[in-house]
């Protein structure tokens, strides 16, 4: 079974527990870089969401919705806040369509103490399923199941992500113009 190799994730340090808690890296200025922009320069967003690149993605192309409200759950949300989510994420979906056109798109949330997910602020991840690869679903971000109790899953071919960061940022430039 394939599983993705991301060097960007070598750089990834999970926010820490500390008696003096540390900005959170998806508020304020620290997320302008990874903010993806049309062919103008201008962030793809709306008064509540940006959409991002994950700057150390699990899998290719690896984009998230983030609220510009730092939110923790997502029962905080505002009915104004899940209506521009939506809306949000119909563009982004018409804009990794025109990227990827024989790809499917996948939309998750990873909320709550046992998802594994590394970060106190609510996001959601948006990453198309590419047609050339055969990770779907949880592979794609690292875990693994199966329906028979002794069936085992071995992962023996790494695909190495070349669709993140600045590749990524130029091909959503590329496909709003």
């Amino acid at each position: 079974m394939p599983y993705y190799y991301s060097p960007f994730r070598k750089d990834y340090q999970p926010p820490q527990q500390t008696d003096t808690p540390k900005p959170c890296p998806l508020c304020g200025k620290g997320i302008e870089n990874q903010l993806l922009r049309d062919y103008h320069g201008v962030p793809i967003a709306n008064d509540y969401y940006y959409w991002v690149a994950n700057w150390y993605p699990r899998a290719e192309a690896h984009t998230m919705i983030v609220p510009r409200r730092h939110i923790i759950d997502f029962q905080e949300e505002t009915e104004a806040e899940i209506l521009a989510r939506q809306a949000l994420f119909i563009r982004v979906y018409d804009i990794l369509k025109k990227i990827f056109p024989e790809s499917g798109i996948e939309y998750f949330l990873q909320s709550g103490k046992g998802s594994h997910g590394t970060l106190a602020h609510l996001h959601w991840h948006v990453i198309p399923t590419l047609p050339q690869h055969s990770l779907t679903g949880f592979e794609k971000i690292g875990y693994f199941s199966t329906t028979e109790p002794a069936e085992e899953k071995v992962v023996i071919t790494p695909i190495q992500i070349t669709i993140a960061r600045e590749v990524l940022i130029e091909k959503v430039q590329h496909a709003t113009t």
